[in-house]
């Protein structure tokens, strides 16, 4: 996963965060989407984050194996 977050200088402050996330698999799409809002549900730190700003992001599916 990697974040980019968008703030402003006055007043300073994180204004929104988007997020591309890249799993390796081979599970049925509904498995994946289960997995993907089981961990926003079960993430404190995406749970806070998304009281206070937008967060949002894509997920997208790769059978390359991930470097190590």
């Amino acid at each position: 996963i990697q974040l980019t977050g968008v703030r402003h200088d006055q007043p300073p402050q994180l204004v929104s965060v988007t997020y591309p996330w890249t799993v390796q698999t081979a599970v049925a799409e509904d498995r994946l989407t289960r997995l993907v809002e089981t961990a926003k549900r079960n993430s404190p730190v995406f749970q806070t984050l998304a009281l206070a700003i937008p967060v949002s992001g894509t997920v997208m599916r790769t059978d390359e194996a991930a470097p190590i």
